[in-house]
Formats: structure tokens, C-alpha cells, sequence
């Protein structure tokens, strides 16, 4: 594993863990944010050591969650989402990222509704709502990191340009 893969693992762990167990669940309009959820869109620049170091952060913030041993399960739920934003990524990563949040808010409504008894209709508004918010803020965190010259696609003629130009001196 090169140093940047670790790097980049390292900080999405400690995004997530630092959104979401610092900073907790935040109730906004009936609405459950999780703050660490916004970087989840950026798995689609970073790559597997960014979905990974996502999952480890998510295992380690749902290991002492308020829902029990069975908001553990919530990486299975975490790591599909993740992986349509991973292979969407070259068409579109806001689909890919609106999966990831219906996939994680229906499975977290349903651990709401179990662990509170709270109504499953009422449960899914909550957490699918406050999933789509954070994943939006993140694919909004995303497209403006594209826009940075390090994260800018590169295209094949800008290549070959910059062979040829090479090629000259």
C-alpha cells in the first residue's frame, strides 16, 4: 500500500468518525444528519482507500451507536451504496450517491423504527431525508473539488499535446 493510499484511508476514517461520533446525530426539521455522511460522494475521486477508510470509520462511530449490535449491519448497507458511487463514477456520481442515501436512509429508518418504536413511515422521512441533505452537500463538496487542477480529468488530446511538446525538447 503506497503512503497517499494511506493517507487518504486515514482521513476518510477520520472524517466520518470526526462527523458523526464527534459531532453526533443532529435533528434538523425531523430530519436525521449525520455529518460525516457528506464525505461519501468523494469516494468517487479518491478511489477503494477512500471507500474503505469510509467503512472503518462507519464500523468503528456504529460500534458504540445507540441502535445496538445491530447497527453494525449498517456497513453491509454502506458498502453497496458505496460501490454504485464507486463504479457510477465515469456517468454520474450524484446517482451513484443518491443510491448510496436511499440504500443507507431506508436501512437506518428501519433501525430507528425497531430500536424506538417509532412509526416506519415516519422513521424513513427522517433518515432518507437527512441522507439525501448530506449526500447532496457532498456531491456539491465534489464537484468543486473537480474543479481544482489536481482533481481535473485529464482528457487524451491534452496528453498527447503534452507528449509531442515532450517529444520537441
Amino acid at each position: 500500500m503506497k503512503y497517499s493510499d494511506f493517507a487518504v484511508f486515514v482521513l476518510m476514517a477520520g472524517f466520518y468518525v470526526a462527523g458523526t461520533a464527534a459531532i453526533g446525530r443532529i435533528e434538523v426539521a425531523g430530519l436525521f444528519i449525520k455529518p460525516g455522511e457528506i464525505v461519501s460522494p468523494l469516494i468517487a475521486l479518491f478511489g477503494v482507500p477512500a471507500l474503505l477508510g469510509f467503512l472503518f470509520g462507519q464500523f468503528m462511530t456504529n460500534s458504540a451507536s445507540p441502535f445496538g449490535p445491530m447497527d453494525l449491519i449498517t456497513t453491509a448497507f454502506a458498502l453497496a451504496g458505496l460501490l454504485a458511487i464507486y463504479f457510477m463514477r465515469r456517468r454520474s456520481v450524484l446517482l451513484g450517491a443518491l443510491i448510496y442515501a436511499v440504500l443507507t436512509g431506508v436501512w437506518t429508518a428501519y433501525l430507528i423504527s425497531t430500536a424506538t418504536g417509532a412509526l416506519l413511515s415516519e422513521a424513513l422521512v427522517a433518515a432518507v431525508g437527512g441522507q439525501l441533505i448530506m449526500v447532496i452537500a457532498g456531491y456539491l463538496v465534489y464537484s468543486w473539488l473537480r474543479r481544482l487542477e489536481p482533481f481535473r480529468p485529464i482528457h487524451a488530446q491534452s496528453i498527447e499535446q503534452q507528449y509531442s511538446e515532450y517529444e520537441k525538447r
